[in-house]
């Protein structure tokens, strides 16, 4: 299966939520973190949302994405093993986890889309977790920077 995107996001509503997209398009692929203070989410199936060197003027010039303007990765060269590694993890995961709130909700969610899939896969929970959950908030935080992985 080829991987379109991936949005992963953890919070509550009282502190705002960090959202992590990544998406790959027919020229490159790239990897936004945008953190909770910033108060602010974006639709990643939307066309105009795409980051790259060759489009930066238009970034700039755009009032949705010139917020994020220095914040975006390049991964075209990692999007195989995050392909990989999304197929290695999420498999085992139920689409959704409820645990009990004993102080403040914590929040989080996984939106994952696939050519081969007419619909994007959905993976959210609250107060609960997948048993690999910090394996995988590691991982996909680790590109973050320009870090290989």
């Amino acid at each position: 299966m080829a991987l379109e995107y991936v949005v992963y996001y953890r919070g509550n509503l009282a502190a705002g939520f960090d959202y992590i997209y990544a998406k790959q398009t027919d020229q490159h692929a790239f990897y936004l973190r945008v953190p909770a203070e910033m108060k602010t989410f974006a639709e990643i199936t939307d066309a105009t949302f795409d980051f790259s060197r060759t489009n930066a003027d238009e970034i700039i010039a755009d009032d949705k994405r010139r917020p994020f303007a220095s914040m975006w990765q390049d991964v075209s060269f990692q999007w195989p093993n995050i392909e990989r590694r999304l197929m290695e993890i999420l498999p085992t995961w139920q689409p959704e986890y409820r645990g009990v709130v004993t102080d403040k909700t914590d929040e989080w969610g996984v939106r994952v889309k696939f050519t081969e899939q007419p619909d994007e896969l959905r993976f959210v929970g609250y107060n609960d977790f997948p048993t690999d959950f910090e394996v995988f908030e590691k991982w996909i935080r680790s590109y973050e920077g320009g870090r290989l992985r």
